[in-house]
């Protein structure tokens, strides 16, 4: 039975060389969905959803618990996933995400929040269609 071939390693290479901006936006992103899930007044402050005492409702915890573990997840897959097909499916789920957020989570935050909370998750799908296009380029030079 022949061994089995083994990938060029100048390709491996190439492959996480390329890819690294989209790996280093997923960590951060992997990083601070931990941190919103953990401690979520670190989302719902800035968005005005705590009382006037700062504490954060409990409905707006278990939300903003949901968005963490959601993002955390997608961006660890995302970190850690082969480049290709399965980091553009994991980028575009990344995407799709941060535009529902936008659309919708900007939705529920006082009038004065939705501009910037809208503002933060389409800069936040924006970048990760960023790094996606420049890694895509350098993987066709």
């Amino acid at each position: 039975m022949p061994a089995p071939s083994q990938p060029d390693p100048r390709a491996v290479a190439n492959r996480l060389r390329d890819a690294w901006p989209v790996r280093a936006v997923a960590a951060l992103t992997t990083a601070y969905g931990v941190a919103i899930t953990v401690a979520p007044k670190l989302l719902a402050k800035p968005c005005g959803l705590t009382r006037v005492d700062g504490s954060v409702p409990t409905d707006v915890a278990q939300l903003t618990r949901s968005i963490g573990t959601r993002d955390a997840a997608l961006a660890l897959a995302l970190a850690v996933s082969p480049t290709g097909s399965p980091m553009q499916l994991l980028t575009a789920a990344r995407v799709v995400s941060d535009a529902a957020d936008a659309a919708y989570f900007a939705r529920v935050v006082p009038a004065s929040q939705r501009t910037k909370v809208a503002g933060v998750a389409a800069g936040w799908a924006a970048l990760e269609l960023a790094v996606a296009a420049y890694a895509a380029r350098a993987r066709s030079r």
